[in-house]
């Protein structure tokens, strides 16, 4: 299973990771500090299918983000974020391709559930 993290925040990417690695030791987690360097990578055929995009990006909006995702590629996205208001997952459940809109903890109880339930790539946590 390989799975991009893109979050601004260096903590939150630590702990994703983790929570992430718990169930799934085998997984290719790769972080992205910036949208920046999550386009690129993209548009250079290296970003994971499935994406964990933050919603606030410091002056960037994840949702502006997963749209730039989709028009380089195919992408399965899940919006994650401490600001997750009403309105944005009324916006994100217009995008194609995105999987859910968590909430963030910092045990990553929301990640590892939403892996556990959709078992991307058929691939379960035993498995990976």
């Amino acid at each position: 299973m390989e799975i991009a993290i893109i979050d601004d925040c260096g903590m939150d990417r630590f702990l994703t990771r983790n929570a992430i690695l718990q169930d799934y030791p085998r997984a290719s987690v790769v972080e992205y500090a910036t949208p920046d360097d999550a386009l690129a990578a993209a548009r250079d055929g290296e970003l994971a299918s499935l994406v964990l995009l933050d919603l606030r990006l410091g002056g960037t909006s994840g949702l502006d983000v997963a749209l730039r995702l989709l028009a380089l590629g195919e992408f399965d996205i899940v919006l994650h974020s401490d600001h997750l208001e009403p309105k944005h997952r009324a916006r994100a459940e217009k995008l194609p391709n995105v999987l859910a809109c968590l909430e963030k903890t910092a045990d990553g109880r929301s990640v590892r559930q939403f892996l556990a339930s959709a078992e991307p790539c058929g691939v379960s946590p035993r498995a990976a």
